[in-house]
């Protein structure tokens, strides 16, 4: 043996079949093209997932509410000016009628809370059909067959909302954020309107966090809409309840096109 010795040429390699993994688990690798990601078909839309930790991101639903009514204005807009036109026309009616009677006010103020309830179920119902995919023309707003289940869902809420100013300001601002997602569930799953406050009080009390910026985010933005004579709200009133729906399909695991 010298100073440097010189291995053995004829020394077979050292064994590494305990190391190698299991072949059985990995498909033969094929041609280059066949590696390559293929591109997305024509009319290909990603669809939204809902977080691992059920949190929504209010500047992205935000976001998706502004570039689904930039998608299609003309029917959002038309749906809008439906409010606008009731509201000119019950301010004319108290106006020219001179409506002073206790009885003819209160009559005048249900026909108005049904008119206005009827009209957010169906921007709700455009809302969901903008989140699966299909933007509505203005005759699709107005599809639903559950219209008693809504009446009675918003009346429910309407009252206990009501009761809860009377007491105090703040129930009543809790009893509105609790039962935000209530027509949703009438409309989306046909819920009775028990059921479709108790499942939105849950999905509330189940996501505080996100819901609590998002109210108060919606809440700012048609302050604002209103100041201009309440104009911005032809933009705001859209981009908010559609925000408001994609919370709603994520928060309940639903898939968002």
């Amino acid at each position: 043996m010298g100073d440097n010795p010189v291995p053995p040429r004829d020394v077979p390699a050292p064994p590494y079949s305990s190391f190698a993994p299991p072949q059985e688990s990995y498909a033969p690798p094929g041609p280059a093209t066949e590696q390559m990601p293929l591109p997305p078909q024509s009319g290909y839309v990603p669809a939204y997932v809902p977080a691992a930790d059920g949190v929504v991101s209010v500047p992205e639903a935000l976001g998706y509410g502004w570039n689904r009514f930039r998608a299609n204005p003309f029917s959002w807009i038309a749906i809008t000016l439906v409010g606008f036109v009731a509201y000119l026309a019950v301010a004319l009616v108290v106006n020219v009628g001179n409506m002073t009677s206790v009885p003819a006010l209160l009559l005048l103020f249900l026909v108005v809370s049904i008119v206005i309830w009827l009209l957010q179920a169906a921007m709700i119902r455009g809302a969901l059909f903008e989140t699966d995919g299909n933007p509505p023309d203005f005759q699709a707003f107005f599809g639903f067959t559950d219209a008693g289940n809504v009446l009675i869902t918003a009346l429910i809420v309407f009252v206990a909302t009501v009761v809860g100013f009377v007491l105090f300001v703040l129930p009543a601002i809790v009893i509105g954020v609790l039962c935000m997602f209530s027509l949703h569930f009438v409309i989306d799953h046909n819920a009775d309107p028990f059921t479709a406050i108790r499942s939105s009080a849950r999905l509330v009390l189940g996501n505080l966090g996100t819901v609590a910026v998002l109210v108060l985010c919606v809440a700012a933005m048609t302050v604002v809409a209103m100041i201009p004579c309440g104009l911005g709200l032809l933009v705001v009133g859209p981009v908010t309840i559609m925000a408001v729906t994609f919370a709603y399909r994520l928060l309940t695991g639903g898939r968002v096109v």
